[in-house]
């Protein structure tokens, strides 16, 4: 029997086709491949992307699309929307650094952050890029615009106006080493040399009346620095040192012409008489008056002048293991001066006291660095006079561990003799204010007076007054 199966004369009821073999299966899987296809489409593209939209369910109250700006425009951002519960926490770091946020922390928070930032608007506008100057168009040249003309031009207009009111020729004279001027040239320019002449005569400078000085030069000065013109008036003339007592430097008096009093100051107008410069002009070997020299005396009516070139540095020599060595090189009027010295000019051993004098006015710089330390062998050298070394080392010794007295150190005793010095500039300034008044207890800085404050200079000022010790100001600031 061909088609089916039967039984007898049964009806056939199933026919067998081999054919339905193949497209029986091929059926089933063109099924479940459009039902694949149908789920990815509806669902499985929002996992792709969180944009996606999709229909509205329950998940969207979980999770809704919060809007974010997104491209900035001319109208402003365009608004793109993010579903942030889908996101993982390195994506919702990247979408925070995006929106200029805060990316530090854990999921929940980096997504409260974006929240806040989604649902406040105005703070969208801190992602507006920054403002740029448009193209302004063509603008005026500055050719075609009048400028005011400077005063120099103006003057320089005025200089080179005839006199006939007709503007001459200003080209430079001689543009080049040759003269290529033609002699028509040459012949304009004559008209204007006349008016100039004309305008402008020669006046010269009034004479000055001697000073009646012997050897005073004579000759204006022009307005300056007072300073330079004292300096140029000194090295003109010829002055004796006149001797000071002490240690002081020669101090020279320089007279020099002054106009009546009737009369207003001319520009050559130098001052009268000029104190206590503490250089002299002296001829040097060529017998030329262009060397500033400084006299220093010292002990038994000797004497030492020196120039700015003959002072040497500073020496490097320290006393702070053998400073009762300071007795015999500080002073040459105290007994025990050995006539030796660390600082010596043209083979004159200098005492250390005379420091200031040597270094302070020509070597200023070097005397800043030398005066904390110099002065420190003053204070040394006054308690060391005050007795004898015996009893100041009687006095100052500290014991040691074992009891035994050990030979002061430098510093520590620096340190004590400075404490008793503040004492005593205490007890000083207090009997100071109970003896002076107030006008007499003022030093001058500059052009002004200033009433003394500091115990220390009261009481420097109080020794100066009483004569308690003549060198024992140290304060470059106060001036008497």
């Amino acid at each position: 029997m061909e088609g089916g199966v039967g039984v007898g004369d049964a009806p056939v009821l199933f026919h067998f086709n081999p054919a339905g073999l193949v497209v029986v299966p091929l059926i089933l899987f063109l099924v479940c491949n459009l039902l694949v296809w149908a789920h990815w489409f509806c669902f499985g593209s929002r996992h792709r992307n969180p944009n996606f939209p999709m229909p509205k369910d329950v998940s969207d109250d979980a999770d809704p699309a919060l809007p974010f700006p997104g491209q900035f425009g001319p109208t402003g951002f365009a608004t793109q929307h993010i579903r942030l519960k889908q996101l993982k926490k390195t994506e919702l770091s990247d979408h925070c650094k995006t929106f200029g946020l805060a990316y530090s922390g854990n999921m929940a928070t980096l997504t409260a952050r974006l929240e806040a930032f989604s649902s406040d608007r105005s703070r969208w506008d801190s992602l507006i890029p920054g403002s740029t100057n448009t193209h302004k168009g063509p603008r005026k040249s500055n050719e075609d615009r009048k400028t005011k003309p400077k005063t120099s031009a103006i003057r320089r207009e005025n200089l080179f106006q005839g006199a006939d009111g007709v503007r001459v020729a200003n080209t430079p004279i001689t543009e080049r080493s040759k003269d290529l001027r033609t002699a028509k040239d040459k012949e304009a320019i004559m008209p204007w040399a006349r008016y100039i002449v004309t305008t402008y005569p020669y006046r010269p400078n009034a004479g000055h009346s001697g000073t009646g000085v012997p050897g005073a030069v004579s000759f204006p000065i022009n307005n300056g620095n007072l300073a330079m013109q004292l300096q140029s008036v000194l090295l003109g003339a010829r002055s004796e040192a006149a001797a000071v007592p002490d240690t002081a430097v020669a101090i020279s008096s320089i007279s020099c012409p002054v106009p009546p009093p009737s009369t207003a100051p001319t520009d050559g107008f130098v001052p009268a008489a000029v104190d206590s410069l503490m250089v002299s002009a002296s001829p040097n070997a060529d017998g030329n008056n262009t060397a500033s020299t400084r006299t220093l005396l010292l002990a038994g009516g000797k004497s030492v002048t020196f120039r700015e070139c003959d002072i040497p540095d500073p020496p490097a020599v320290s006393y702070t293991k053998n400073f009762e060595d300071l007795l015999g090189v500080w002073n040459d009027k105290f007994p025990q001066w050995t006539g030796t010295s660390p600082l010596v000019i043209k083979n004159v051993p200098i005492p250390l006291v005379n420091y200031p004098s040597v270094y302070k006015y020509w070597k200023g710089t070097q005397w800043h660095g030398i005066k904390k330390v110099w002065f420190q062998w003053k204070i040394l050298v006054q308690a060391m006079l005050r007795t004898t070394l015996d009893d100041f080392r009687a006095q100052y010794s500290v014991p040691d561990k074992d009891g035994n007295l050990q030979r002061p150190k430098y510093t520590p005793l620096l340190r004590t003799l400075k404490l008793e010095r503040a004492a005593e500039d205490e007890k000083l300034a207090a009997l100071a204010l109970a003896e002076l008044t107030s006008d007499q207890l003022t030093y001058r800085k500059g052009s002004e007076r200033i009433v003394m404050k500091k115990p220390a200079m009261i009481a420097a000022h109080y020794r100066k007054l009483t004569g308690l010790a003549a060198d024992d100001v140290d304060d470059e600031e106060i001036e008497y």
